[in-house]
């Protein structure tokens, strides 16, 4: 009993990791593109709307102060939606919270008592799968296995649109249309969007 027991478990197994290891690969070969760059723009936008500061609200210098805390050097990147939490030591001129940009989301968390401190970089690159359970994110890697994390203590308790769930739902957007593996590609499809772009520009 025990080893059949065994056996199908061990089968079970091997479908799973198939399964797993072909979705695997026909993310990575996939030339899907469905988007461009207005698209893109518009599903950052539509998600920035759950972050208590969006579009013209969103105050550059503190959100550049929160992203400069997390990437030392010089590089373009766009703000979409901040999400601020002050820091619980009053002595303390910091703000902790949630930064959505076009590279990724930037997440940070003040320890606080029992509650560890926490930073975290989800860069869209290479993001082929996402999951949720509750106020936790399983966001899988192409190169990497996968990061783990709770949302709880990085939004504030006021904003309950920011949760697990919308942000499951946005990453899969940027999945389903191409974006992320574009991203971790390198492909040269994002390189001609920004060519036109440039293009179009007066000189």
């Amino acid at each position: 009993m025990w080893i059949s027991i065994i056996i199908s478990f061990i089968l079970i197994m091997l479908v799973f990791f198939t399964y797993y290891r072909v979705s695997k690969a026909k993310w990575y070969a996939s030339e899907h593109h469905n988007y461009d760059l207005a698209k893109l723009s518009k599903i950052l936008s539509n998600f920035s709307k759950l972050f208590s500061y969006n579009g013209e609200q969103l105050p550059y210098g503190r959100a550049h102060g929160f992203f400069k805390s997390f990437v030392s050097e010089d590089r373009r990147v766009d703000y979409y939606g901040y999400e601020p939490v002050r820091s619980k030591a009053l002595e303390e001129f910091k703000e902790y919270g949630v930064l959505l940009t076009s590279d990724g989301v930037l997440l940070k968390k003040q320890k606080h008592e029992r509650e560890n401190g926490q930073e975290l970089f989800v860069s869209f690159k290479g993001i082929w799968k996402v999951k949720h359970y509750l106020s936790n994110l399983v966001i899988y890697y192409y190169d990497t296995s996968h990061i783990n994390f709770n949302l709880k203590g990085f939004v504030s308790e006021e904003n309950k649109a920011l949760n697990a769930k919308n942000m499951q739902q946005f990453l899969q957007e940027l999945i389903d249309c191409g974006y992320t593996r574009d991203l971790y590609k390198e492909d040269n499809y994002l390189e001609e969007l920004y060519s036109l772009i440039n293009k179009s520009k007066p000189e």
